[in-house]
């Protein structure tokens, strides 16, 4: 018989499986509006006009990812030493300095981007149009990144109420209430821009609001830069921020490639498959705003049981959520896509490539941020880079060769190359890998609701393939049941459903 998980790894795991449930269930309203706004925008404009939005959003995302070279991370790692320490003053330092050196970068980018807008639209993609939208970009650039690096900053303190507050509740309602008003008012995707730019200023004035709740800042301005401190927070931070250039431009190289070989048409077909299949990351995404101060404060412990706990039990919750999303996805690829228009239904074989690059990387937890808490910054950086090379080459191959497609095909398999080699390489450096025999369970009852889905689906009236989706689910999780949960399924189940039963009783 299997002993049961220590005392000490319970109580670990009841907090990550807590804070994860609150965002997970945060980020599902949260992503689940953002998604809805897209559909709108879709129903709304067109393919085109999504395809030039998704364009010039890829610009945004990207640069807004790159611009603080690192220090959000660096952020989380060395405020979790110093809490560790109880330094508050050390704290203190760490938050000025990521929060200075990111506006003094991002500022920069927004220049330069501003600047060379008119080459970009009209030299490089011939869209004299994208001109407008990136000057807007440009101007949302230290919002976003300052807001990212403070939420950072309040994550390490492991709290996770202010980032659903902004980035889950706050942003998500403001883009659809304010950029839907735009639209119907007629003003487009300038006026949509426009909006987007007015929720960034409030989201930043939140985070600015819940960081004075937590940090009382009283340092005297000649006691802000220690040498040593900088030097420890340089060093760690940009060889992420060299990595990071690669890990999201990289990855999104997608959309920039297909701009000069795909139409627009093409191109808003495949943000709507892209968009789609991002949901299944969103399990692994709300548990890593949880579980990454937990590797922090587990590294700075030296405590080695605990981080191979905690790396598989956050293997086995993100498949056990992630498994039912997948299946309805590629049984329901077409319909899906067809709620942004009906000529999107055209990518839901690009929808089960992405679905499934996603749903297998997901399956390797969270590796990179394990490395990253153990002070592996530089090895983050040359697997990003190497990776990133490796995303160039491919899309390079393969978007001028089948479209979209390529594109498709490119990501999903870069994505899940570049899980593979992180989770290969903790197992090197710490003896831990996230794989183990409690995955069986989901797969089989994954695998078990996907042949109901696919047989039956051919049979079932088209109003009446909701009904078969519902069907589906409950067939998961009759399953799993059968296949009898363990503690730590009926633990992340039971905290799924006590916050769920909270928001329902607050809204009421």
């Amino acid at each position: 018989m299997r002993n049961a998980d220590p005392p000490s790894h319970q109580g670990q795991t009841e907090q990550l499986v807590v804070a994860g449930s609150a965002v997970l269930l945060a980020s599902a309203f949260g992503n689940g509006l953002n998604y809805l706004f897209g559909v709108l925008l879709a129903r709304s404009l067109g393919a085109d006009q999504f395809g030039l939005y998704a364009l010039a959003l890829t610009f945004f995302s990207t640069l807004t990812m790159v611009v603080p070279l690192g220090m959000d991370a660096g952020a989380i790692k060395f405020i979790s030493e110093y809490r560790t320490r109880q330094d508050s003053q050390g704290i203190q330092r760490i938050i000025l300095m990521v929060g200075v050196v990111t506006v003094l970068i991002a500022a920069l980018s927004s220049v330069v981007l501003a600047g060379f807008s008119s080459l970009i639209s009209d030299s490089l993609y011939h869209k004299p149009e994208l001109r407008v939208l990136l000057l807007y970009v440009a101007g949302g650039i230290p919002l976003y990144a300052l807001t990212g690096v403070l939420l950072a900053s309040l994550q390490s303190h492991q709290t996770v109420r202010p980032l659903i507050a902004v980035r889950y509740l706050w942003e998500p309602i403001a883009k659809f209430t304010l950029a839907g008003l735009a639209i119907w008012i007629g003003w487009g995707l300038v006026g949509v821009f426009g909006a987007f730019l007015i929720a960034l200023l409030i989201s930043l004035t939140l985070t600015l609001g819940f960081l004075g709740t937590i940090v009382r800042f009283r340092l005297p301005i000649v006691d802000l830069w220690r040498r040593n401190e900088v030097a420890r927070l340089f060093t760690f931070c940009l060889p992420l921020g060299v990595a990071t250039m690669f890990g999201v431009v990289a990855p999104r190289a997608d959309i920039l490639i297909l701009g000069s070989w795909a139409s627009m048409h093409d191109i808003g077909i495949y943000q709507a498959a892209f968009q789609t299949a991002a949901a299944l990351a969103l399990i692994l995404g709300a548990l890593e705003s949880s579980l990454t101060p937990f590797f922090g404060q587990l590294h700075a412990q030296n405590d080695i049981a605990a981080l191979k706990h905690i790396y598989q039990t956050a293997s086995k919750l993100v498949l056990l959520f992630t498994i039912p999303l997948f299946v309805l996805l590629a049984v329901f690829s077409g319909e899906v896509l067809s709620l942004f228009g009906t000529e999107f239904r055209a990518g839901g074989a690009l929808l089960i490539i992405l679905a499934s690059g996603q749903l297998l990387s997901s399956a390797g937890g969270s590796p990179n941020n394990l490395l990253l808490m153990g002070g592996h910054s530089r090895l983050v950086m040359w697997n990003t880079i190497g990776v990133g090379l490796l995303a160039f080459g491919v899309f390079a191959c393969t978007i001028p060769l089948w479209g979209v497609l390529g594109a498709a095909i490119g990501a999903a398999a870069t994505q899940v190359f570049g899980v593979a080699i992180r989770i290969l390489q903790v197992w090197r450096l710490l003896h831990i890998q996230p794989f183990t025999r409690r995955l069986v369970k989901p797969l089989l009852a994954g695998l078990g609701s996907a042949l109901l889905g696919f047989s039956m689906k051919s049979t079932v009236p088209a109003l009446l393939l909701p009904g078969l989706g519902f069907v589906m689910g409950l067939v998961y999780i009759i399953l799993l049941i059968a296949l009898r949960l363990d503690s730590q399924d009926r633990q992340a189940l039971n905290a799924l459903a006590s916050k769920a039963k909270m928001i329902i009783v607050a809204r009421v």
